[in-house]
């Protein structure tokens, strides 16, 4: 494990990253940037709403301290953009901008969510947030943010301007989603995919599952592998027990669900 966490672009390796960077700040569209008058000038012509002038004294006091910023995507950019965050370690010891090679490592330059769609073109698992794993070096998502696990149900986001980049319990925040970096090894790490969203006209063997499981929790269905009427109006009243959103499509909080919710029925002897 320890030769893991040395070799950068490793999962250990970025979240140690980013506990080294709690306590430095934020600002938006960066992505471990040296904090400077020219920077703050183009980012508020480009961004006012993220930098408005209530938070200057903030502002100046990091372009004063040479402050190196990134904002919550920009994190794991930074990153993959500077040798696994190496340069940006560096730079905290030496004036001048900070080394970086753009869209380096196999990591793209996109937004939070534009990201986290990436990744899971890229076939990287994911899954809803009651699914996470407590591997550290994934992602966790909602909607327009990110933030990263570092293990122990603790996590590392870069929150905003007014809190800079700090340490969280994961329970503690909003997230609806997690989902794996594709350009991080994540060793043996066993990462869950969701399966597949099923609604009326679905068939096959995961309708199949999905019938017995409901069965298995108070329902009556025939298990025919055919997402009809019934099996439609088993997935309503299980989501609607269940705090779900009753759309009778088992989409991947449906999924979480069933295979959190104990089985009702037992079995025969």
């Amino acid at each position: 494990m320890s030769e893991r966490i040395e070799t950068p672009f490793t999962n250990e390796h970025f979240a140690a990253w980013c506990e080294k960077m709690v306590g430095h700040g934020y600002w938006y569209g960066t992505c471990g940037y040296r904090a400077t008058e020219t920077l703050l000038k183009r980012k508020r012509s480009r961004y006012p709403k993220y930098y408005p002038r209530s938070m200057d004294a903030k502002f100046r006091r990091d372009i004063a301290a040479g402050e190196i910023v990134a904002d919550c995507i920009g994190g794991c950019k930074g990153y993959a953009w500077t040798g696994g965050g190496e340069a940006i370690l560096a730079a905290f010891s030496q004036p001048g901008a900070v080394s970086q090679k753009y869209q380096a490592n196999g990591c793209p330059d996109k937004g939070a969510d534009g990201m986290f769609e990436w990744a899971k073109k890229q076939g990287a698992g994911w899954g809803s947030i009651e699914t996470l794993p407590d591997v550290p070096g994934l992602c966790l998502h909602k909607k327009g943010h990110v933030g990263y696990t570092v293990g122990g149900g603790m996590a590392v986001e870069w929150r905003g301007t007014r809190w800079g980049c700090v340490k969280t319990r994961v329970a503690d925040r909003p997230w609806t989603e997690w989902f794996a970096l594709p350009f991080l090894d994540y060793g043996d790490a066993r990462l869950p995919r969701p399966k597949r969203t099923l609604k009326r006209g679905s068939k096959g063997a995961e309708v199949k599952e999905l019938q017995e499981r409901l069965n298995q929790r108070g329902a009556a269905l025939v298990v025919d592998g055919v997402f009809g009427k019934l099996t439609e109006a088993a997935v309503r009243k299980f989501q609607k027990e269940n705090g779900l959103k009753a759309d009778g499509v088992c989409g991947v909080r449906t999924w979480a669900m069933i295979e959190k919710v104990p089985s009702s029925v037992t079995p025969a002897a």
